[in-house]
């Protein structure tokens, strides 16, 4: 199980690598795929907990759960701003419309 401190340090290793926005985006969706597992597992646990009448333990994995959302939430901005910053793709100039009507000086009766 991933903690908040090892997901950040991975995070921000991705972030500041050389690759290219695409990859970094990719390497941070699969930390954030993880996380949902993790989640997952969280939330069983806390269905387990409340069908034993654990009010306490449920509880706790409830804010456990909460945390880790909002953990999987701001590694997905960051594969968000990953791919913001990706350069444009090189690709055709449209020329701009011309200011004058192309027969504006021609005679046309």
């Amino acid at each position: 199980m991933l903690c908040e401190y090892e997901v950040r340090e991975q995070v921000a290793t991705i972030e500041n690598s050389d690759g290219q926005p695409m990859q970094k985006a990719r390497n941070l969706m699969r930390i954030c795929r993880e996380l949902k597992r993790q989640l997952h597992r969280l939330r069983q646990g806390e269905t387990i907990l409340e069908g034993d009448h654990d009010a306490e333990g449920a509880a706790r994995l409830q804010r456990l759960s909460r945390n880790l959302q909002r953990l999987m939430e701001d590694v997905r901005l960051a594969a968000l701003r990953c791919l913001r910053d990706k350069p444009a793709r090189m690709g055709f100039v449209l020329a701009a419309p011309p200011t004058e009507p192309v027969f504006a000086g021609m005679n046309l009766s």
